[in-house]
């Protein structure tokens, strides 16, 4: 059979630079998409990138020259009837890689910094929560060499990593298997249990006697042992013990578990009916992160707001003390004389419900992407158009200075364990993007609208573009709360909101002490006991509960990548 060329099959990959031309190998494939069955052995350590794409042959950036060449071997021959060629394949081996999604240390990696460290601290030292993927790579790479290969980017230089040589590499291996015991990762806490015998709140992996042995099949449903099992191996077991779980991969499916853990005689499953690939159940199911799944959402947000009313589109919104901290920062110090900067005269409370992206939360497991800042309905910072094309109209978050102004949540907003009380509560603000939020309001095309619709719907879903409804909740106003009557009149007699130089106002104390933790929750509560009196028929402020900001930050080059696609596949489909 004909011999792709190497420059053919990684230019299908996206891998060959500009720079570089073809080797000189004369055949070429006849059909292109043999790339991705017959030449991906010989470029496949020259990718990160490429394995993700493969995953379906159960490989992993980890596994064994032997183990790449016997999977498209076989794929090859029952692809093209022909694999003769490939007897002559050889990889080199990996001096240094980057591990990415997808690959088992990447996992690991993920584990150890929002997990591992924090339960542990001594195991992961030098590093800390602070640390950057990179640098647990390197960390886990000395614990566990033939887990987590060295990375190829510099680690911070406190790590006071040497670089990995071949005899670095083979006597951490041995000291690793001398000292380690086999039956616990030293990237785990020692105190995680064995598949066999663990037992969690629900769910249980506890051997029930080898499941059912009776050939029937039969689907897991709700809270029964084998549901309950399986959603334990999904959520916890296979982000913290990958290595009990060798046929599976994250997002495989709930009925590919299911098949697992009958395979294994766990949690008394028995054998599947549904296709363990081919299910609807797949493409619907969520991945679950270190932090749970993709939530569905229900809190309330608030605006300072002029007396225009417009949708809650393309525009920045704030948790409580958000809302407060931006007053009293860039509102009420105006100098103004008719009016508050932007006539603001009011606060709106409303209840969002919000369900982030597939694609977004199939790369990051967080709920909340990126804050875009809106000013007059377009997004400012940059990335704006690359977020959303990649992954739909996401809804952002980003954290207030606690240093400008002491307004603080009542409840956690940082998920990390970086930060110091009662930073570890700081106010967030959220932005909504709405229908062409590249363009300022008066700018808005009718084709653009039509083609950039924006993420609100009636009953967010998650998709693309409907990652966001909301519904009103009332008002305050301003007047009212700061106790002045009319501002008008309160400006003309001389008087001042306030005045940073001497940290209070002129006829009214009312926003007096902008650093006083006390003060500053006085005026919080204030706006709640108001929203209560006026509103004693919807839930109260604090009856929703607000969720943290857990956006972690965009990687290097990420929207360079493929954009990531749910499998399209038919529903119902049962086994013979």
């Amino acid at each position: 059979m004909p011999r792709p060329g190497v420059a053919q099959c990684r230019e299908s990959y996206g891998l060959l630079r500009d720079d570089e031309s073809e080797p000189e190998i004369s055949e070429t494939p006849p059909l292109r998409e043999g790339c991705h069955h017959v030449c991906a052995p010989r470029v496949i350590f020259l990718s990160a990138a490429a394995i993700s794409a493969l995953a379906w042959h159960r490989l992993t950036l980890s596994s064994s020259r032997e183990e790449v060449t016997a999977a498209f071997r076989a794929r090859a021959a029952k692809a093209f009837g022909d694999a003769e060629w490939l007897s002559g394949v050889s990889l080199a081996d990996e001096a240094c890689r980057d591990v990415v999604i997808g690959d088992p240390c990447y996992e690991s990696v993920v584990w150890a910094k929002w997990h591992g460290v924090i339960a542990d601290p001594a195991a992961y030292a030098p590093c800390t929560s602070s640390c950057s993927k990179t640098d647990f790579q390197a960390v886990l790479h000395r614990l566990r060499p033939k887990h987590c290969p060295s990375p190829c980017s510099r680690t911070s230089a406190s790590l006071g990593m040497r670089p990995v040589t071949a005899a670095t590499t083979a006597a951490a291996t041995t000291a690793a298997s001398t000292t380690a015991s086999p039956s616990i990762s030293p990237s785990l806490p020692p105190t995680v249990p064995s598949p066999t015998t663990a037992t969690e709140s629900g769910g249980s992996i506890a051997s029930q006697g080898g499941g059912r042995g009776d050939g029937a099949c039969k689907d897991a449903v709700e809270d029964d042992a084998c549901s309950q099992g399986i959603n334990w191996a999904r959520r916890t077991g296979i982000w913290k013990h990958p290595e009990w779980y060798p046929d599976l991969l994250v997002d495989s499916s709930f009925e590919a578990f299911q098949a697992e853990l009958h395979k294994l005689g766990h949690s008394d499953c028995p054998m599947p009916c549904k296709d363990a690939d081919l299910s609807r159940e797949h493409a619907l199911r969520e991945l679950h992160g270190p932090f749970g799944g993709r939530k569905t959402m229900e809190f309330y947000v608030y605006r300072a707001q002029s007396s225009e009313s417009y949708p809650l589109e393309n525009v920045n919104v704030a948790d409580l003390p958000g809302v407060m901290w931006y007053l009293h920062n860039e509102v009420v110090p105006s100098r103004a004389i008719d009016m508050r900067k932007y006539n603001i005269t009011r606060i709106l409370r409303y209840k969002v419900t919000m369900r982030t992206t597939w694609e977004f939360f199939h790369v990051h497991k967080r709920q909340f992407s990126a804050f875009s800042a809106f000013d007059n309905g377009k997004c400012t910072v940059p990335d704006c158009e690359s977020i959303w094309q990649h992954y739909g109209f996401v809804v952002g978050c980003q954290f207030q200075q606690a240093e400008t102004a002491a307004y603080f949540a009542s409840r956690r907003t940082h998920i990390d364990g970086d930060c110091k009380p009662p930073s570890c509560n700081a106010s967030i603000w959220y932005s909504l993007p709405g229908p062409c939020p590249g363009e300022p309001f008066t700018n808005k095309s009718s084709e653009c609208m039509r083609l950039q619709t924006g993420g609100r719907c009636p009953h967010a879903t998650g998709a693309r573009d409907c990652t966001y409804s909301y519904e009103h909740a009332g008002q305050i106003d301003l007047d009212e709360l700061v106790g002045i009557g009319d501002y008008s009149t309160f400006k003309r007699a001389g008087n001042q909101e306030y005045i940073g130089q001497i940290d209070g106002g002129i006829g009214s104390d009312f926003w007096n002490g902008k650093h006083d933790m006390q003060k500053c929750q006085a005026r919080i509560d204030r706006v709640k006991r108001m929203f209560a009196d006026k509103y004693p028929e919807l839930p109260g402020c604090d009856a929703l509960e607000e969720p943290p900001c857990d956006f972690d930050g965009f990687y290097a080059d990420e929207f360079s990548w493929p954009i990531p696609r749910r499998s399209v596949v038919m529903a119902g489909v049962v086994k013979k």
